[in-house]
């Protein structure tokens, strides 16, 4: 019964190649007839293709002034012209004119022109008439089909052996119908009985073989790879794509209606193969997107399937080859049009380009995951290194597709980035991206592609993003390194690298490297000829990296410097003192580079950055002034009295000190000598030197209130203050009259009125008799000495001074 039916399929399969055959042989003879019969003065006939859905499409030129040899191997519709003349009534008042109606066109005999052929614009009662209705008239038919099967059994009108070889019948006669209808510009109609039959004879080789056992295995395998076969073989000579993916999906259920619970990968992926390469030619003829895409899917589900019922791990080495076979063959079927027909890629083409590199990587990740995983980066690599070819491939080809370029290089890069974790570990991860992703800037610039710097900047985002986690889990847990994947306690028995140098700072450093030398390169970029002047993004990219790269610095010193103090245990105010001089020193490096190297702004980001140290020093003074005898206590307490009661030589004096002398040294930087000082001007010098005037201050007051906390001077102590701000406030005036820093001078008067409210508020009602004398009589000495310095030398003092419109930016 196996032999007969498969005879049968072949006998049916063969007599509709015949009847194909004589159909095309009997045209080809019609069309000879009507040459022969043409006369000689008869008009020229203009040849049109005929699509196989019905629409006349006019030929090019060059098509037209063809040899008739090529004409008759065309096979296409002669139509002939018949040029009438218009009667055009005369023109005049009463005569109205009459618009002419288009010529009638003469169609050669034998042509058939019917509703069923398709014009350029289509109504919805046409599309929904002449092609939804079909469709549904054949999934009717189908199911009529299989009513009438269930029927007959339940009747016992017919035996196995009969059903089966109606369903045949029937399928066959479907196709057969298929041919005729499209021949005769019926596509619709023939794409829906093509789909009819498909399904039929599907459904008819199931029931032989499961239901009533009358083939084997392989004959139903073959008959459906017939079916299969067919139906794309008319989805090709048709031009449809909708039956093409009805023959797709019936071929993908093929296995898995055929399927007897072995394993056979054999013939199973040689099955997979043949039917992609099948979909490969008909995607390569008529570019049909949907079709491919439909292959991909339906073959990553087959795989899908095989993978979870049948692969064991000793099958590795061919199926990792197996699996790069159809990931190259899908590779082929999405690039071919770009690299051979320089065709330009569109959106559709996006998925098979991105989702066959991914899911073929994350299938290999997953096979490979129990005994190799130790390969998982060098196969994202292997991905990443291979897709940059392509990339470049298409660049030197066809570089007008950007999509295909910029999806192909992007590939690549994603590829690489993701090599780098699933290889490495800690902070090795950090640093490889941050070189990585100055490569792609530093490649961009040079070969002036924007994507390129675009994605390089990204990854430095992402960079960014790790070392902020980084920042705020050091915090959190000071005694705790934290690195990407990584977290190790920092003690005496850590093996990394000692103090604040190990892998969390080397990924700061080599991110800061990484900018400072990207902003190298950007400030290197020639300058506008038009202008001479430098272009404004270069510029602004050049600042900003470099602010950048010294700011990480300054996080990297203040997190190490909370970890190590975490660590040894340091006290409270000498951490926050540590972290001072480090913002400290980064504001006064800003200041050096916008000076040296600019743009100037890039003092303002000192500015900005010297403002969180103040904060930070602010923080510090308000805590002497408020809990200082407490603090004092707990470290008399703890026998670690150290430097503490040393006035001026401790950790909260030198951070004040280092602060002021920064201040001064930016303020000096900031100087610009090309610009006067103006009354209204507020430039970065100015800051900085006000700064630094309050920062003196602040470091007096805490460092004499906290020493007279040591020494348990109760009120002597506000009289300590009053007497430092009075001398501070002699000091700067003499300072700014001598260098004609007019801010300085009304700093100096301003704390002159401070120290008068302080004297006349407070000292008058908490200080003790003598020590309130002291306080005014001091007070007054220094307030009368300065008013008669000024009125004894008002002239001279005004012509010093006079220079002061004059005088540079302090």
């Amino acid at each position: 019964m196996d032999l007969l039916s498969l005879l049968g399929v072949a006998v049916l399969l063969l007599a509709v190649a015949l009847l194909w055959s004589r159909v095309a042989k009997l045209e080809e003879e019609v069309r000879q007839f009507r040459r022969e019969r043409r006369p000689a003065g008869s008009p020229e006939r203009v040849p049109i293709e005929v699509s196989p859905w019905g629409k006349a499409a006019p030929r090019r030129k060059a098509a037209v002034e063809s040899d008739t040899a090529s004409v008759e191997e065309s096979g296409e519709i002669e139509v002939e012209v018949v040029e009438q003349p218009v009667a055009v009534a005369p023109a005049g008042p009463d005569v109205p004119r009459e618009t002419p109606e288009p010529a009638p066109v003469a169609v050669a005999a034998g042509s058939r022109v019917d509703d069923d052929s398709e014009s350029d614009g289509f109504s919805f009662e046409e599309i929904l008439a002449g092609k939804w209705l079909t469709w549904v008239g054949a999934v009717a038919v189908v199911l009529g089909a299989g009513f009438f099967f269930k029927y007959a059994i339940d009747a016992g009108w017919i035996g196995p052996a009969e059903r089966v070889a109606i369903g045949l019948f029937v399928g066959v006669a479907a196709y057969v119908g298929a041919v005729v209808a499209v021949r005769r510009d019926y596509g619709w109609l023939g794409q829906g009985l093509a789909g009819a039959a498909a399904g039929i004879l599907y459904f008819d080789l199931y029931a032989a073989l499961h239901f009533y056992e009358l083939v084997s295995t392989a004959v139903a395998l073959t008959g459906m790879s017939a079916v299969t076969l067919a139906t794309l073989a008319f989805a090709h000579t048709s031009r449809g794509e909708a039956t093409a993916v009805l023959g797709l999906l019936g071929g993908f259920l093929t296995p898995l209606l055929l399927t007897t619970g072995f394993d056979r990968p054999a013939p199973f992926f040689l099955y997979l193969l043949v039917l992609d390469l099948g979909v490969f030619a008909l995607a390569v003829l008529h570019r049909w997107r949907v079709l491919q895409n439909t292959a991909f899917v339906g073959t990553l589900l087959m795989w899908l399937v095989w993978l979870g019922r049948f692969y064991e791990a000793s099958m590795f080495g061919g199926t990792l080859v197996l699996l790069s076979v159809f990931f190259l063959l899908f590779v082929a079927v999405g690039l071919w049009q770009t690299l051979f027909r320089r065709e330009k890629s569109e959106t559709s083409d996006a998925f098979l380009l991105v989702a066959n590199p991914v899911v073929t990587l994350a299938l290999g990740l997953g096979l490979t995951a129990a005994e190799h995983d130790a390969w998982h980066g060098t196969m994202a690599a292997v991905f990443a290194l291979f897709y940059a070819a392509v990339g470049t491939l298409l660049h030197v080809k066809h570089r007008e597709d950007r999509l295909a370029v910029t999806l192909s290089i992007g590939l690549g890069v994603v590829f690489l980035v993701l090599a780098v974790p699933l290889q490495l570990t800690g902070h090795w991860v950090v640093v490889c991206w941050a070189l990585l992703a100055a490569a792609l800037i530093e490649t961009g610039l040079r070969a002036d592609l924007t994507r390129l710097r675009l994605a390089g900047f990204g990854l430095l985002g992402l960079v960014g993003f790790v070392l902020l986690q980084y920042v705020l889990r050091g915090l959190q847990e000071p005694e705790l390194l934290h690195t990407l994947v990584v977290r190790r306690a920092l003690d005496t028995d850590w093996s990394a690298w000692p103090g604040i140098v190990n892998g969390r700072s080397f990924a700061f450093l080599c991110t800061a490297v990484g900018l400072g030398f990207l902003s190298w390169e950007y400030g290197r970029l020639p300058n506008d000829p038009e202008t001479d002047q430098a272009p404004g993004d270069p510029v602004v990219a050049s600042g900003t990296l470099r602010s950048a790269s010294v700011v990480l610095l300054a996080v990297m010193c203040v997190l190490e410097s909370v970890s190590y103090a975490g660590v040894s245990d340091w006290f409270g105010m000498t951490t926050v003192a540590a972290v001072s001089c480090w913002v400290t020193l980064a504001a006064v490096v800003l200041a050096a580079l916008g000076r040296w190297t600019g743009p100037v702004w890039v003092q303002q980001v000192g500015v900005v950055v010297f403002g969180l140290a103040g904060l930070l020093l602010g923080v510090l003074g308000f805590g002497t002034l408020t809990g200082w005898e407490h603090e004092w206590q707990w470290l008399q307490s703890q026998g670690d009295v150290g430097t503490w009661a040393t006035f001026l030589c401790n950790p909260r004096g030198g951070a004040f000190a280092w602060a002021v002398v920064g201040a001064g040294v930016a303020a000096r930087l900031s100087t610009d000598s090309k610009r006067t000082e103006q009354a209204d001007d507020v430039s970065p010098a100015t800051v900085f030197v006000v700064a630094a005037y309050l920062l003196g201050l602040a470091m007096l007051t805490t460092e004499v209130f906290a020493y007279g906390v040591v020494h348990d001077w109760k009120t002597w102590t506000s009289l300590a203050i009053t007497g430092t701000w009075t001398v501070y406030a002699v000091v700067t005036l003499v300072v700014g009259v001598a260098g004609r820093f007019h801010r300085v001078r009304v700093a100096a008067l301003g704390l002159f009125v401070v120290t008068t409210v302080k004297v006349f508020l407070h000292d008058v009602w908490f200080l003790d008799p003598a020590i309130r004398t002291l306080a005014f009589t001091g007070l007054g000495a220094a307030l009368l000495g300065v008013s008669w310095t000024y009125r004894r030398h008002r002239d001279r003092i005004r012509n010093w001074i006079g220079g002061d419109s004059n005088a540079t930016a302090a």
